[in-house]
């Protein structure tokens, strides 16, 4: 989005009375009723004081005393009712206007492009409904009312004054135009620095939320101070906000200058000093005039009222202005969002699908997000039913090949089809109606349980949630609970374990019966016994329907009818289970690096096999009695989502081996700054080093999903290398080819041969 706003008051004009107040019309009528009421009591008022002291009074005419007084008081009655009227009205007319906005812009994000939203800064969107539908609330329904009073009480109060005294109507008709374009030049000023100053304030919601959204990490790192240090820098800070007046110079009020604040009030402050200017001139002139007998006192104070009075409405005009300053700024961030065009559309002439069977087929497909290409030539065909899998390392392109078969998004070349019928000939409600889906963002929304599984179906009757809860495995779990499924599932589903929002994710898409089930991830965060429980469910399910599955865990794949495998965006593998186990390529390495855990039912505890070792090119020329032994000293440590497994720059003592789970890999860039840099899966391990060395951890790595793994401490290994001949032969032959590559790098960095043999 952009820096700076247009500053387009028309524009505000137009659109806000011919489209978002046009269904209000009899109110805006009623406005314009109120506002003519006040004009006539700004102009009557001061003429019927010029009654009273140039006739009533000095002719001491009693009749026409009380007539004059009960006319004011008439008035003065008729313009309060008026004034009360409306401002019960607007604030009625205001929660209408309000309630219509938010509507508007919410229907509008629900089919906002997914690349829209993911570039959007959070804080910006929570600002829109939060302040920027309240500013135009506040600013709309004052335009008709506000703005006829302003005008039209000018021009009625200059007539009048004309009518009175025409040279002294001159005089101040002469001043009028500078006075607008002092005020136009503020107006100017104001406007940009309006917008600026709202963005800024988005990026101060952002920042909030970010930091409360990474909290783990923060404290994790103990980069506290620094997201101190980094936010008072950033989001917080505004022109002349550094010093105070009692330390200023000219660089702290040049930035003072340019404070929106400041520049909103000189809008106001100018007027309020042309007006006070514009008074005393009258003042003095009118005084000679009254002297030299050229005006009557009466006419005088007529024309000081009138003058006070179109100063008030100057001001208000200013103030009218003002305010529409704010409202054209919300109005230009709000219709920015209404304004972004749709990347995904249905074709003219698309149609409802009555039944899907499920066969879909990519043909040459190319995708990216921006300049990246995440899929690139992909082709495959999908039975109509069956269990499918596509498998392969974090970032190959399964998440993406899901999006596309959800047309979260079109190829960018290419197409897929559904049926023999291509996507965008489908009406995106039709598909996604017969589709059921968990991804791997798991999200739950606020309020119970049943709730939540009952979203895709809110008729649904309890038999039908508890149902889709038994073959998602978790009704026994909620039926344990105080609450049962009317318990609170807290924001974003926290109050719940990774593992229940998932199976309370998969209810819900059980729910609705869907042709096609595609799933992200499903089982990745389920000990072996749910696991086990849920494959079995996803086994009978696929004998009637299409299930996808998207996954970098094996073990449920033993019985799959189809297994995809992708390296790169590309279809690198496709078979069986058992086809491709014995294939040399990604399966069977994916496979060997995932194989040899033996894991607990409650999936907390695991060992390893002495087989398993052998993969480790650290371990792989141990033989095959000294692995066992190895492996026996290996211990196992389980990990929530989010904790740290460990830390960088802290002294590296142990060597990691995942045995279940995903875990981000962080490295610090900069000083305030962390960047995830890879992510580890089942097999994975990292910490070599620090069993050769003992060197730091050069990064820091978190657990994503609960993730557990087995540890082997440097002690424990030094132990059985001093013990044993054979091994530590063995390593001081792979310490060796590990310091021929680092020995004569950047700031020859001193050999672990070297290292070794000062250990041993």
């Amino acid at each position: 989005m952009s820096a700076r706003g247009r500053g387009n008051v028309p524009r505000f004009l137009r659109r806000s009375l011919l489209v978002y107040m046009r269904p209000y019309w009899r109110e805006q009528l009623f406005f314009c009723f109120t506002a003519l009421v006040r004009v006539a009591q700004q102009t009557l008022m001061p003429l019927g004081v010029k009654v009273l002291i140039d006739q009533a009074i000095p002719q001491q005419d009693f009749p026409l005393l009380r007539s004059v007084l009960l006319g004011l008081l008439l008035l003065y009655l008729a313009a309060g009712l008026a004034n009360w009227l409306q401002a019960l009205i607007r604030a009625l007319f205001g929660a209408e206007l309000e309630k219509d906005l938010r509507i508007r812009l919410f229907a509008r994000i629900q089919d906002l492009p997914l690349s829209f939203l993911d570039r959007m800064q959070p804080g910006e969107m929570t600002a829109l409904f939060a302040s920027e539908i309240v500013t135009l609330r506040d600013s709309m329904p004052g335009i008709l009312p506000n703005g006829l009073q302003a005008v039209l009480g000018s021009a009625v109060l200059l007539i009048t004054m004309l009518a009175l005294n025409w040279k002294l109507s001159v005089l101040l008709m002469l001043l009028l135009p500078f006075k607008f374009r002092v005020q136009r030049r503020a107006m100017r000023r104001s406007e940009i620095a309006d917008f600026e100053d709202n963005l800024a304030d988005a990026r101060v919601s952002f920042a909030v939320q970010e930091s409360v959204n990474t909290q783990l990490l923060v404290r994790a790192y103990g980069l506290g101070r620094h997201m101190v240090k980094q936010f008072s820098r950033g989001p917080v800070a505004r022109p002349g906000d550094r010093r105070t007046l009692a330390n200023y110079d000219r660089a702290f009020l040049r930035k003072g200058l340019q404070n929106p604040t400041f520049l909103k009030l000189m809008v106001t402050i100018s007027a309020d000093l042309q007006q006070m200017a514009t008074y005393v001139l009258i003042l003095c002139l009118g005084s000679f005039l009254c002297l030299s007998e050229r005006l009557s006192i009466g006419t005088f104070s007529a024309l000081l009222s009138l003058v006070v009075s179109l100063g008030q409405a100057v001001t208000s005009t200013s103030a009218y202005f003002q305010e529409m300053i704010s409202g054209c700024t919300a109005l230009e961030r709000f219709e920015r969002i209404l304004d972004v065009p749709a990347t995904v559309q249905d074709r003219p002439g698309a149609v409802d699908l009555p039944e899907v069977r499920g066969q879909y087929r990519f043909d040459q497909v190319c995708f990216g997000y921006g300049e990246r290409q995440h899929l690139s030539h992909l082709s495959f065909e999908l039975p109509e039913r069956g269990l499918v899998a596509f498998v392969g390392r974090s970032g190959c392109g399964k998440s993406s090949v899901l999006k596309l078969m959800l047309r979260f998004y079109d190829p960018t070349s290419g197409q897929i089809l559904l049926d023999g019928r291509p996507l965008p000939d489908i009406r995106r409600d039709s598909l996604r109606g017969k589709l059921g889906v968990v991804l791997q963002e798991l999200v739950l929304a606020h309020g119970s349980i049943r709730d939540n599984i009952a979203l895709v179906k809110p008729d649904a009757s309890d038999a039908e949630v508890e149902e889709a809860a038994r073959q998602a495995h978790i009704h026994e779990i909620i039926r344990d609970l105080p609450h049962g499924y009317h318990t609170p599932v807290g924001e974003g589903g926290r109050f719940l374990s990774v593992g229940q929002r998932q199976r309370v994710a998969l209810a819900r898409a059980l729910l609705a019966r869907p042709s096609v089930l595609l799933l992200d991830e499903i089982t990745s965060a389920l000990d072996p016994h749910s696991e086990a429980a849920v494959e079995a469910s996803l086994e009978e399910l696929a004998r009637d329907r299409l299930v996808v599955l998207m996954t970098h865990r094996l073990a449920p794949l033993v019985r799959a009818d189809l297994v995809l495998v992708l390296q790169d965006g590309h279809l690198a593998q496709s078979g069986q289970h058992s086809e491709l186990v014995e294939q040399p390529g990604p399966y069977q390495q994916l496979w060997r690096a995932q194989s040899g855990f033996v894991v607990s039912q409650d999936g907390r505890r695991a060992e390893v096999t002495a087989e398993r070792l052998a993969e480790i090119p650290l371990f792989a020329e141990m033989s095959e009695k000294a692995r066992a032994d190895l492996a026996g000293r290996f211990y196992s440590e389980f990990y929530e989502v989010g904790q740290s497994i460990c830390r960088e720059g802290d002294p590296g003592h142990t060597f990691f081996l995942i045995a279940r789970g995903r875990a981000r890999v962080w490295s610090r860039r900069g000083e305030d700054e962390m960047t995830q840099v890879a992510t580890l899966a089942d097999g994975d391990f990292f910490g070599e080093d620090a069993l050769l060395e003992g060197s730091t951890y050069s990064t820091g790595v978190e657990a994503e999903f609960p993730t557990l793994v087995l540890l082997l401490e440097r002690e424990d290994f030094c132990r059985l290398v001093a013990d044993t001949q054979e091994v530590r032969e063995a390593v001081q032959d792979t310490a060796l080819g590990r310091s021929l590559t680092l020995f004569g790098g950047r700031g020859r960095r001193p050999s672990t041969l070297s290292i070794w043999n000062e250990l041993l």
